[in-house]
């Protein structure tokens, strides 16, 4: 089986094949702009043409320039099989779908009732190729460079599956169903190194991804404000280049600005300390202080001029916590309410982009609490509609806003009487008949250390059926940095991404875990997901805390225990916390375990997390081993579960120590001595495998969150000085009353 990732459109096997032979070559129309198409062709051609098929003639093939691509015998049997593609291209071909028994069977296209595009729209489509392989040759024609493109993505996974010099009879005419297929790169927390962040926008174009949602932050190379630069910031040369790979590769990069919230990494300067909303929140800034505007807009347009291509500007404006709360804007607040005033500072920014020649891309759930207002937004905003649940507004479970209770006309009926849509992400309905555009943000990146994907594989796929039904611009997942998750982890959610948005509602889902196992690390005869999900298991629970207390490793809610599970306080200084006391936040986390009677809760869930990490472990390091393609993805799934597991181990050690904590049995010291070594080797082991993807200047701070705590506590048992630390119950409440702000 050919495992497509995504899936086109429509495919149709010949029984006819392809074979090279001494008089094959490679044509590629010339190209006015210079992208990555013939970048990708070589290694394809170097399995199927080799060793005459490492380089490729330059012919004047029929259709639009530098838009079609040929194997053939002559110049002029190459120019044939490209003509007959480009008519294909308006031609509707039959579908075979693989289905589970591993047969390809004939069956009509599902379009759930939706509107298929005409001939005469899949021929304009920029994006849209037709692949012919069979017996006289290979031909891609596309209508612009970005489909030609696309077309090499597909024929590169053919040439993958197949012997070496021979490929099988086949007919592809494929377009995407979104014209928006994004992935977010968030640098604030987990910065990797930016020759890594060109290889991974490599890798996600050739899934057919087609915009980065870049989130620099002080990663940026600032000059107005060199203060903010952090000291792993990319130079000016390596965000250039950066940025001209995702041109080359047909990936827009979206450049994200915060303009309001979320500006710590600004705010905890104290140059920027007069337009904090009050003097002690470094997460906000003041949107009636013009200083406010002034240095937002300086971001923006600094940021601007090294995105030139783009058309849409991401300007932040989630979670605006403390709107309303400096004097000057309480009084603005009280008036016309949280809303507006968090309007008369975005419209301002909003108007600025537009003025550039950019759409402005706005974070919507501000504006959805009072969703009638987004009115006074320009049209040309779109709304980054965000949820991370399958499904968040069901019916009868909560009140419906007045602007949504008006738009479906509930008012006066049963629940029972609501319509469907009401259900699925209702403010999507309402932002698209107020006539905006919408992308979908869904989350793939929940988790430490490895994604948990049972619920980002549903949240993806039920957004990606919302944009289709409700005429959507597209996706961008995100991936926050916040979840300490490295990106090489999170593959298999890009290739959900991929399928969702390229072939959407026709993609068979079922079966995607397989055709990513095979097209993505070259596996035959079993699935791998499964067991990289197995590994993404973790020990949390809710606590007298009020957050989850995650035992395996730090995770990013932990740091709200740090200050003394105040969630108010985290909220007011969000990613600018810096020199976090992890031996504090260890120990609150045993010690609520004891109090709160949940450390035998904890021992029946480790015995449960261990035998699913203990069986997964060897598939892993097996799959490793046979993996023809992307090994370092598996290497961090294998060292995560080591780390996991031990990590298991150390936790019994830790609970054992605090239940006898007074001197009454527990572990011996020759025991808490030989886990300070085996701590210190897996610190060493975990710090190697991470080094080669992330930033330097960042690597301390992650190995810091994974590690550091637990030695500390395990000397001050081996000295018998463990120190109980001080925590305050009563601030602890407050967790309930505060919102997350990640």
């Amino acid at each position: 089986m050919i495992a497509f990732v995504p899936r086109p459109q429509e495919v149709h096997f010949t029984p006819e094949s392809f074979h090279a032979d001494a008089k094959t070559r490679a044509f590629l129309s010339p190209s006015d702009s210079e992208d990555a198409t013939e970048e990708c062709l070589r290694p394809v051609l170097r399995k199927l043409l080799a060793p005459a098929g490492r380089a490729v003639s330059e012919c004047r093939l029929p259709g639009r320039a530098g838009a079609s691509f040929a194997i053939a015998s002559s110049p002029s049997d190459a120019k044939k099989l490209v003509s007959r593609a480009l008519a294909n291209l308006k031609t509707e071909l039959k579908t075979y779908v693989f289905r589970p028994d591993g047969v390809y069977m004939n069956e009509p296209r599902n379009g759930m009732g939706l509107r298929k595009p005409s001939a005469e729209e899949i021929a304009a489509d920029e994006e849209a190729y037709f692949l012919h392989i069979g017996a006289d040759g290979v031909a891609i024609a596309a209508n612009a460079r970005a489909g030609l493109f696309y077309g090499v993505q597909t024929l590169r996974q053919i040439v993958d599956a197949c012997p070496p010099r021979e490929l099988p009879g086949v007919r592809i005419r494929d377009w995407p169903t979104q014209k928006m297929r994004g992935i977010h790169i968030d640098m604030k927390y987990l910065f990797h190194k930016p020759k890594y962040l060109e290889s991974y926008v490599k890798r996600m174009a050739s899934l057919k991804l087609n915009a980065a949602l870049m989130e620099y932050e002080d990663k940026f190379p600032f000059g107005r404000y060199p203060f903010l630069r952090h000291e792993a910031c990319m130079t000016p040369a390596q965000l250039r280049s950066l940025l001209e790979t995702c041109r080359r590769y047909h990936v827009d990069a979206i450049p994200l600005v915060q303009t309001l919230g979320h500006l710590e990494f600004a705010l905890k300067h104290d140059e920027l300390a007069t337009i904090r909303e009050m003097p002690e929140v470094h997460t906000q800034a003041c949107p009636t202080n013009p200083e406010t505007l002034s240095f937002v807009l300086d971001l923006l347009d600094e940021v601007a001029e090294y995105h030139p291509d783009t058309p849409y500007f991401f300007i932040g404006g989630d979670e605006t916590t403390f709107l309303g709360e400096c004097p000057r804007c309480a009084k603005v607040a009280e008036k016309q309410g949280p809303v507006s005033l968090y309007l008369d500072h975005i419209v301002k920014v909003a108007k600025h982009v537009i003025a550039k020649g950019k759409r402005p891309i706005l974070w919507d759930d501000i504006v959805r609490k009072d969703a009638a207002k987004a009115k006074r937004l320009p049209k040309e905003t779109v709304l980054a509609h965000w949820i991370y649940e399958t499904v968040r507004e069901r019916h009868g479970e909560r009140k419906i806003p007045p602007a949504l209770e008006k738009f479906y006309r509930t008012k006066g009926k049963r629940p029972a009487m609501w319509p469907d849509t009401l259900s699925t992400y209702p403010h999507h309905d309402y932002y698209r008949q107020l006539g905006f555009d919408v992308i979908a943000v869904p989350c793939f990146y929940f988790g430490t250390l490895v994604p948990a994907y049972p619920v980002a594989v549903w949240n993806t796929n039920t957004w990606a059926e919302k944009n289709v039904v409700c005429d959507a611009i597209g996706m961008i997942n995100s991936q926050w940095a916040s979840f300490r998750v490295p990106q090489e982890t999170g593959w298999y959610g890009l290739a959900v991404t991929a399928d969702a948005t390229w072939d959407w509602p026709d993609a068979d889902m079922f079966d995607l875990e397989t055709r990513f196992t095979r097209a993505w690390f070259g596996l035959d005869g079993a699935d791998i997901v499964p067991v990289m999900i197995q590994v993404s298991e973790g020990v949390g629970f809710p606590s007298g805390f009020g957050r989850p207390l995650h035992l395996l490793h730090y995770a990013y809610m932990d740091c709200v225990i740090h200050f003394h599970g105040n969630m108010r306080e985290r909220q007011r200084k969000g990613a600018s916390v810096a020199n976090m006391d992890y031996l504090f936040i260890l120990k609150q986390k045993y010690e609520a375990l004891e109090k709160d009677g949940l450390a035998g809760e904890a021992r029946q869930r480790l015995n449960r997390v261990e035998a699913l990490i203990s069986d997964a472990l060897p598939k892993l390091r097996a799959a490793r081993k046979k993996a023809r393609r992307e090994k370092p993805c598996l290497d961090l799934y294998v060292v995560s579960a080591e780390f996991k597991l031990w990590r298991i181990e150390l936790v019994r050690l830790l609970l054992d120590a605090f239940e006898h904590r007074n001197g009454k049995g527990g572990p011996p010291r020759a025991s808490l001595k030989q886990a300070v070594h085996k701590e210190k080797a897996m610190r060493k082991h975990v710090r190697e495998a991470y080094a080669k993807i992330i930033h330097p200047k960042e690597l301390d701070g992650y190995m810091s969150a994974l590690f550091d705590g637990e030695e500390e506590i395990l000397q001050e048992y081996i000295a018998g000085k463990y120190v109980p630390p001080k925590v305050n119950r009563a601030l602890a409440k407050e967790n309930a009353k505060g919102e997350d702000i990640f």
